[in-house]
Protein backbone atom coordinates (compact mmCIF):
# COMPACT_ATOMS: atom_id res chain seq x y z
CA UNK A 1 0.00 0.00 0.00
CA UNK A 2 2.42 2.23 0.94
CA UNK A 3 4.79 1.68 -2.19
CA UNK A 4 1.23 2.23 -4.14
CA UNK A 5 1.01 5.90 -2.65
CA UNK A 6 4.53 6.23 -3.10
CA UNK A 7 4.01 5.90 -6.97
CA UNK A 8 1.07 7.76 -6.84
CA UNK A 9 2.77 10.76 -5.37
CA UNK A 10 5.91 10.37 -7.51
CA UNK A 11 3.38 10.18 -10.51
CA UNK A 12 1.28 13.59 -9.03
CA UNK A 13 4.61 15.07 -8.87
CA UNK A 14 6.06 14.40 -12.38
CA UNK A 15 2.81 15.52 -14.01
CA UNK A 16 3.27 18.71 -11.93
CA UNK A 17 6.23 19.68 -12.84
CA UNK A 18 5.59 19.03 -16.12
CA UNK A 19 2.73 21.04 -16.60
CA UNK A 20 4.50 24.25 -14.52
CA UNK A 21 7.41 23.93 -17.00
CA UNK A 22 4.69 23.84 -20.07
CA UNK A 23 2.79 27.10 -18.18
CA UNK A 24 6.09 28.97 -18.35
CA UNK A 25 7.53 27.85 -21.61
CA UNK A 26 4.27 29.28 -23.32
CA UNK A 27 3.74 32.41 -20.89
CA UNK A 28 7.66 33.13 -22.31
CA UNK A 29 6.46 32.24 -25.86
CA UNK A 30 3.31 33.24 -26.11
CA UNK A 31 3.12 36.06 -28.82
CA UNK A 32 4.84 33.56 -31.09
CA UNK A 33 1.87 31.10 -31.25
CA UNK A 34 -1.52 31.74 -31.78
CA UNK A 35 -4.29 30.94 -29.27
CA UNK A 36 -8.00 31.34 -29.17
CA UNK A 37 -9.21 33.81 -26.74
CA UNK A 38 -12.90 33.74 -25.71
CA UNK A 39 -12.36 36.86 -24.79
CA UNK A 40 -11.74 38.36 -27.44
CA UNK A 41 -15.57 38.03 -28.31
CA UNK A 42 -16.37 39.88 -25.04
CA UNK A 43 -18.68 42.82 -25.54
CA UNK A 44 -18.30 46.54 -24.21
CA UNK A 45 -21.42 48.27 -22.41
CA UNK A 46 -21.34 50.42 -25.39
CA UNK A 47 -21.57 47.41 -27.61
CA UNK A 48 -24.59 45.91 -25.85
CA UNK A 49 -26.51 48.87 -25.61
CA UNK A 50 -25.72 49.65 -29.90
CA UNK A 51 -27.04 45.88 -30.59
CA UNK A 52 -29.72 45.69 -27.38
CA UNK A 53 -32.21 47.76 -29.80
CA UNK A 54 -32.57 45.13 -32.65
CA UNK A 55 -32.57 42.18 -30.09
CA UNK A 56 -35.20 39.17 -31.03
CA UNK A 57 -35.98 36.00 -28.91
CA UNK A 58 -36.78 34.42 -31.74
CA UNK A 59 -34.75 34.97 -34.79
CA UNK A 60 -31.72 36.82 -32.55
CA UNK A 61 -32.11 40.44 -33.79
CA UNK A 62 -34.64 42.10 -36.40
CA UNK A 63 -34.72 45.56 -37.72
CA UNK A 64 -37.79 46.66 -36.06
CA UNK A 65 -39.65 48.65 -37.97
CA UNK A 66 -42.85 50.62 -37.04
CA UNK A 67 -44.99 49.61 -39.55
CA UNK A 68 -48.17 47.00 -39.48
CA UNK A 69 -46.20 43.51 -40.15
CA UNK A 70 -42.65 44.41 -39.19
CA UNK A 71 -42.00 44.97 -42.50
CA UNK A 72 -39.88 47.35 -44.47
CA UNK A 73 -41.73 50.56 -45.21
CA UNK A 74 -43.12 51.33 -48.03
CA UNK A 75 -43.62 54.43 -50.39
CA UNK A 76 -46.44 52.92 -52.42
CA UNK A 77 -49.79 52.22 -51.04
CA UNK A 78 -52.51 49.52 -53.22
CA UNK A 79 -55.36 47.62 -51.58
CA UNK A 80 -54.36 44.64 -52.18
CA UNK A 81 -51.35 42.50 -51.93
CA UNK A 82 -49.56 40.11 -54.04
CA UNK A 83 -46.12 38.63 -52.72
CA UNK A 84 -44.38 38.25 -48.97
CA UNK A 85 -40.52 38.48 -49.72
CA UNK A 86 -38.31 37.01 -46.76
CA UNK A 87 -34.37 36.76 -46.71
CA UNK A 88 -31.49 38.67 -45.86
CA UNK A 89 -29.71 42.15 -46.54
CA UNK A 90 -30.07 41.58 -49.90
CA UNK A 91 -33.91 41.06 -49.94
CA UNK A 92 -33.92 44.13 -47.55
CA UNK A 93 -32.00 46.08 -50.42
CA UNK A 94 -29.44 47.56 -47.76
CA UNK A 95 -28.16 50.84 -49.13
CA UNK A 96 -30.81 52.03 -50.99
CA UNK A 97 -34.03 54.17 -50.48
CA UNK A 98 -37.66 52.82 -49.30
CA UNK A 99 -38.37 54.26 -52.57
CA UNK A 100 -35.80 52.17 -54.35
CA UNK A 101 -36.30 48.59 -53.51
CA UNK A 102 -36.44 46.37 -55.68
CA UNK A 103 -40.15 45.18 -53.98
CA UNK A 104 -40.95 48.79 -54.26
CA UNK A 105 -40.70 48.98 -58.24
CA UNK A 106 -42.17 45.52 -58.49
CA UNK A 107 -45.29 46.84 -56.40
CA UNK A 108 -45.15 50.00 -58.76
CA UNK A 109 -45.49 47.78 -62.08
CA UNK A 110 -48.37 45.36 -60.89
CA UNK A 111 -50.36 47.23 -58.82
CA UNK A 112 -50.31 45.50 -55.89
CA UNK A 113 -48.50 45.26 -52.64
CA UNK A 114 -45.47 43.33 -52.40
CA UNK A 115 -44.24 42.96 -48.62
CA UNK A 116 -40.26 43.56 -47.54
CA UNK A 117 -39.50 41.16 -44.79
CA UNK A 118 -35.93 40.99 -45.49
CA UNK A 119 -33.70 41.37 -42.37
CA UNK A 120 -30.02 42.29 -42.54
CA UNK A 121 -27.68 39.50 -41.55
CA UNK A 122 -30.17 36.73 -42.19
CA UNK A 123 -29.06 32.90 -42.59
CA UNK A 124 -31.15 30.64 -44.18
CA UNK A 125 -32.36 29.18 -41.25
CA UNK A 126 -33.34 32.74 -40.35
CA UNK A 127 -35.16 33.35 -42.66
CA UNK A 128 -37.29 30.31 -42.54
CA UNK A 129 -38.05 30.88 -39.30
CA UNK A 130 -38.95 34.50 -39.68
CA UNK A 131 -41.45 33.55 -42.39
CA UNK A 132 -42.97 31.09 -40.08
CA UNK A 133 -43.33 33.86 -37.52
CA UNK A 134 -44.35 36.23 -40.03
CA UNK A 135 -46.51 34.85 -43.00
CA UNK A 136 -49.62 34.49 -41.54
CA UNK A 137 -50.27 38.30 -40.66
CA UNK A 138 -50.10 38.90 -44.54
CA UNK A 139 -51.34 36.01 -46.30
CA UNK A 140 -50.47 36.79 -49.67
CA UNK A 141 -50.70 34.83 -52.73
CA UNK A 142 -46.39 34.65 -53.72
CA UNK A 143 -44.14 34.21 -51.07
CA UNK A 144 -40.68 34.02 -51.81
CA UNK A 145 -37.25 32.94 -49.88
CA UNK A 146 -34.64 35.12 -50.81
CA UNK A 147 -30.81 34.07 -50.72
CA UNK A 148 -27.31 34.08 -51.56
CA UNK A 149 -25.08 31.47 -52.12
CA UNK A 150 -23.32 32.69 -48.51
CA UNK A 151 -26.21 32.25 -46.52
CA UNK A 152 -25.66 28.94 -46.15
CA UNK A 153 -22.06 29.39 -43.88
CA UNK A 154 -24.38 31.99 -41.80
CA UNK A 155 -26.96 28.96 -41.56
CA UNK A 156 -23.80 26.79 -39.51
CA UNK A 157 -23.13 29.46 -37.37
CA UNK A 158 -25.05 30.88 -34.08
CA UNK A 159 -22.59 34.08 -33.12
CA UNK A 160 -21.55 36.07 -36.47
CA UNK A 161 -18.15 37.28 -34.76
CA UNK A 162 -17.10 33.58 -34.74
CA UNK A 163 -17.50 33.67 -38.55
CA UNK A 164 -16.66 37.09 -39.46
CA UNK A 165 -14.71 39.48 -36.40
CA UNK A 166 -15.73 42.62 -38.24
CA UNK A 167 -19.05 41.95 -38.37
CA UNK A 168 -21.49 44.13 -36.97
CA UNK A 169 -23.92 42.16 -35.74
CA UNK A 170 -23.06 41.16 -32.30
CA UNK A 171 -26.38 38.94 -31.45
CA UNK A 172 -26.43 35.09 -31.09
CA UNK A 173 -28.95 33.46 -33.20
CA UNK A 174 -31.19 29.96 -33.22
CA UNK A 175 -29.93 27.23 -36.07
CA UNK A 176 -31.24 24.23 -37.74
CA UNK A 177 -29.15 20.92 -37.32
CA UNK A 178 -30.43 17.91 -39.40
CA UNK A 179 -31.21 14.94 -37.68
CA UNK A 180 -32.66 11.78 -38.90
CA UNK A 181 -33.30 14.06 -42.25
CA UNK A 182 -35.10 15.66 -39.72
CA UNK A 183 -34.51 19.84 -38.97
CA UNK A 184 -34.19 20.23 -35.49
CA UNK A 185 -34.01 23.90 -34.26
CA UNK A 186 -31.51 24.92 -31.59
CA UNK A 187 -33.18 28.10 -30.16
CA UNK A 188 -31.57 31.48 -29.62
CA UNK A 189 -29.68 31.16 -26.63
CA UNK A 190 -30.19 34.35 -24.97
CA UNK A 191 -33.75 34.55 -24.67
CA UNK A 192 -34.38 37.87 -22.80
CA UNK A 193 -33.12 41.20 -23.38
CA UNK A 194 -32.11 41.36 -20.00
CA UNK A 195 -29.59 38.73 -20.25
CA UNK A 196 -27.65 40.29 -22.79
CA UNK A 197 -24.99 40.90 -20.07
CA UNK A 198 -24.01 37.14 -20.83
CA UNK A 199 -22.23 38.77 -24.01
CA UNK A 200 -19.61 40.01 -21.67
CA UNK A 201 -18.90 36.92 -20.38
CA UNK A 202 -16.08 34.58 -22.17
CA UNK A 203 -17.66 31.15 -20.76
CA UNK A 204 -20.61 31.90 -22.76
CA UNK A 205 -18.96 32.13 -26.00
CA UNK A 206 -17.28 28.54 -25.02
CA UNK A 207 -20.95 27.09 -24.43
CA UNK A 208 -22.54 28.70 -27.46
CA UNK A 209 -19.59 27.58 -29.86
CA UNK A 210 -20.50 23.87 -29.31
CA UNK A 211 -23.33 24.67 -31.63
CA UNK A 212 -20.94 26.85 -34.15
CA UNK A 213 -19.19 25.59 -36.86
CA UNK A 214 -16.80 28.23 -37.13
CA UNK A 215 -16.34 28.63 -33.70
CA UNK A 216 -12.31 27.97 -33.14
CA UNK A 217 -12.33 26.32 -37.03
CA UNK A 218 -9.02 26.15 -37.20
CA UNK A 219 -8.85 24.49 -34.00
CA UNK A 220 -6.18 26.72 -32.24
CA UNK A 221 -5.19 25.86 -28.28
CA UNK A 222 -6.19 27.77 -25.59
CA UNK A 223 -3.94 29.64 -23.17
CA UNK A 224 -5.40 27.42 -20.40
CA UNK A 225 -4.71 24.84 -18.16
CA UNK A 226 -3.89 21.62 -18.62
CA UNK A 227 -0.66 23.66 -20.93
CA UNK A 228 0.94 20.41 -21.50
CA UNK A 229 -2.01 19.63 -23.94
CA UNK A 230 -0.94 22.25 -26.35
CA UNK A 231 2.28 20.22 -27.64
CA UNK A 232 0.14 18.19 -28.59
CA UNK A 233 -2.20 20.31 -30.42
CA UNK A 234 -1.73 20.66 -34.58
CA UNK A 235 -1.98 24.40 -35.24
CA UNK A 236 1.16 25.03 -32.65
CA UNK A 237 3.00 22.02 -34.45
CA UNK A 238 2.12 23.63 -37.37
CA UNK A 239 3.16 27.22 -35.93
CA UNK A 240 6.05 26.01 -34.83
CA UNK A 241 7.69 25.00 -37.95
CA UNK A 242 6.45 27.59 -40.56
CA UNK A 243 5.56 30.53 -38.34
CA UNK A 244 2.29 31.97 -37.80
CA UNK A 245 -0.46 31.62 -39.72
CA UNK A 246 -0.73 34.67 -41.89
CA UNK A 247 -4.63 34.48 -42.24
CA UNK A 248 -7.15 32.76 -39.61
CA UNK A 249 -10.72 34.32 -41.40
CA UNK A 250 -13.18 31.42 -42.59
CA UNK A 251 -13.47 30.63 -45.88
CA UNK A 252 -17.07 29.89 -46.53
CA UNK A 253 -16.80 29.41 -50.77
CA UNK A 254 -16.94 25.63 -50.04
CA UNK A 255 -19.27 24.74 -47.90
CA UNK A 256 -22.22 23.64 -50.64
CA UNK A 257 -20.00 20.94 -51.55
CA UNK A 258 -19.94 19.28 -48.37
CA UNK A 259 -22.83 17.16 -48.24
CA UNK A 260 -23.62 17.52 -44.63
CA UNK A 261 -24.17 21.22 -45.14
CA UNK A 262 -25.74 21.12 -48.48
CA UNK A 263 -28.10 18.30 -47.19
CA UNK A 264 -29.00 21.12 -44.51
CA UNK A 265 -29.47 23.93 -46.54
CA UNK A 266 -32.19 21.12 -48.82
CA UNK A 267 -33.84 20.38 -45.57
CA UNK A 268 -35.00 24.24 -45.10
CA UNK A 269 -36.09 24.31 -48.88
CA UNK A 270 -38.35 21.53 -48.49
CA UNK A 271 -39.47 22.80 -45.51
CA UNK A 272 -40.20 26.55 -46.89
CA UNK A 273 -41.91 24.96 -50.08
CA UNK A 274 -44.10 22.49 -47.96
CA UNK A 275 -45.34 24.92 -45.12
CA UNK A 276 -45.86 27.51 -48.34
CA UNK A 277 -48.00 25.44 -49.71
CA UNK A 278 -49.56 23.99 -46.94
CA UNK A 279 -50.74 27.63 -46.52
CA UNK A 280 -51.93 28.13 -49.92
CA UNK A 281 -49.26 30.14 -50.99
CA UNK A 282 -46.76 29.71 -54.07
CA UNK A 283 -43.35 29.35 -52.82
CA UNK A 284 -40.55 30.86 -55.12
CA UNK A 285 -36.79 31.05 -54.29
CA UNK A 286 -35.45 34.22 -55.41
CA UNK A 287 -31.27 33.55 -55.72
CA UNK A 288 -29.80 37.07 -55.54
CA UNK A 289 -25.52 36.92 -56.64
CA UNK A 290 -23.15 38.47 -55.32
CA UNK A 291 -20.07 39.77 -57.35
CA UNK A 292 -18.68 36.46 -57.30
CA UNK A 293 -21.57 35.09 -58.85
CA UNK A 294 -21.98 37.01 -61.76
CA UNK A 295 -18.31 37.15 -62.25
CA UNK A 296 -18.61 33.66 -63.20
CA UNK A 297 -21.75 33.98 -65.08
CA UNK A 298 -19.72 36.53 -67.35
CA UNK A 299 -17.21 34.08 -68.16
CA UNK A 300 -20.20 31.58 -69.18
CA UNK A 301 -20.28 29.25 -66.11
CA UNK A 302 -21.96 28.75 -63.21
CA UNK A 303 -20.39 29.28 -59.80
CA UNK A 304 -20.01 25.52 -57.97
CA UNK A 305 -22.17 26.45 -55.33
CA UNK A 306 -24.83 28.16 -57.72
CA UNK A 307 -24.86 25.08 -59.45
CA UNK A 308 -25.97 22.82 -56.90
CA UNK A 309 -28.57 25.22 -55.46
CA UNK A 310 -29.90 25.43 -59.02
CA UNK A 311 -29.70 21.63 -60.21
CA UNK A 312 -30.96 20.87 -56.43
CA UNK A 313 -34.15 23.50 -57.06
CA UNK A 314 -34.95 22.16 -60.68
CA UNK A 315 -35.02 18.02 -59.59
CA UNK A 316 -37.48 19.06 -57.42
CA UNK A 317 -39.93 21.70 -59.87
CA UNK A 318 -39.56 24.02 -57.17
CA UNK A 319 -40.12 27.50 -58.79
CA UNK A 320 -36.61 29.14 -59.03
CA UNK A 321 -35.85 32.59 -59.80
CA UNK A 322 -32.44 33.21 -60.90
CA UNK A 323 -31.07 36.62 -60.49
CA UNK A 324 -27.58 36.17 -61.97
CA UNK A 325 -29.20 35.95 -64.90
CA UNK A 326 -30.46 39.53 -64.57
CA UNK A 327 -27.79 40.61 -63.10
CA UNK A 328 -24.92 38.86 -64.81
CA UNK A 329 -27.03 38.85 -68.21
CA UNK A 330 -27.27 43.01 -67.77
CA UNK A 331 -23.31 43.01 -67.11
CA UNK A 332 -23.14 40.47 -70.36
CA UNK A 333 -25.18 42.97 -72.28
CA UNK A 334 -22.96 46.18 -70.91
CA UNK A 335 -19.30 45.01 -70.49
CA UNK A 336 -18.29 48.84 -70.58
CA UNK A 337 -20.37 49.44 -67.80
CA UNK A 338 -19.12 47.54 -65.49
CA UNK A 339 -20.48 45.94 -61.69
CA UNK A 340 -20.02 49.50 -60.02
CA UNK A 341 -23.06 50.42 -61.98
CA UNK A 342 -25.45 48.14 -60.33
CA UNK A 343 -23.61 47.38 -56.99
CA UNK A 344 -22.02 48.41 -54.68
CA UNK A 345 -22.07 46.17 -51.76
CA UNK A 346 -25.21 45.23 -52.14
CA UNK A 347 -27.49 46.14 -55.44
CA UNK A 348 -27.66 49.89 -55.56
CA UNK A 349 -30.41 51.95 -56.64
CA UNK A 350 -30.13 51.09 -60.71
CA UNK A 351 -29.60 47.55 -60.12
CA UNK A 352 -32.91 47.28 -58.04
CA UNK A 353 -34.41 48.89 -61.19
CA UNK A 354 -32.72 45.90 -63.36
CA UNK A 355 -33.30 43.22 -60.79
CA UNK A 356 -37.38 44.16 -60.32
CA UNK A 357 -37.38 44.13 -64.22
CA UNK A 358 -36.46 40.30 -64.60
CA UNK A 359 -38.63 39.19 -61.66
CA UNK A 360 -41.31 40.71 -63.21
CA UNK A 361 -40.56 39.14 -66.76
CA UNK A 362 -40.25 35.67 -64.47
CA UNK A 363 -43.56 36.22 -62.98
CA UNK A 364 -45.21 37.00 -66.03
CA UNK A 365 -43.65 34.10 -67.58
CA UNK A 366 -45.05 31.89 -65.18
CA UNK A 367 -47.96 33.54 -65.43
CA UNK A 368 -48.06 34.26 -61.95
CA UNK A 369 -49.15 37.97 -63.13
CA UNK A 370 -50.18 39.72 -66.04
Amino acid sequence: MKRLLFYLIFIFLTLATIEIISFVYFKIQKERFTFYDPSGFVLTNEQIEKARPKFDPITGWSEKYKTSYGERPRKNSFPDSLIATFGDSFTNCVGVEDNETWQHHLSDSIGKTVFNFGVGGFGMGQTLIHFRENYDKVKTPIVTYGFTAENLSRAINVYRPFYFKRTGVTLPKPRFFLENGKLILWETPIQKERDLNQLQNPNFFIKIGAFDYWYNHNNLPHYSFPYTSIFFNESYQYELMNGKYDDLKAVNREIWKQEEFANLGFAMFDAFVEEATAKGAIPIFVFIPTKFDNFAFFEDRLSGRHRIIKEYCESKDYLFFDGTEVMGGWLKANPEKGHKTIYHHHINSFGTTIFAQGFLKFLKEKELVE
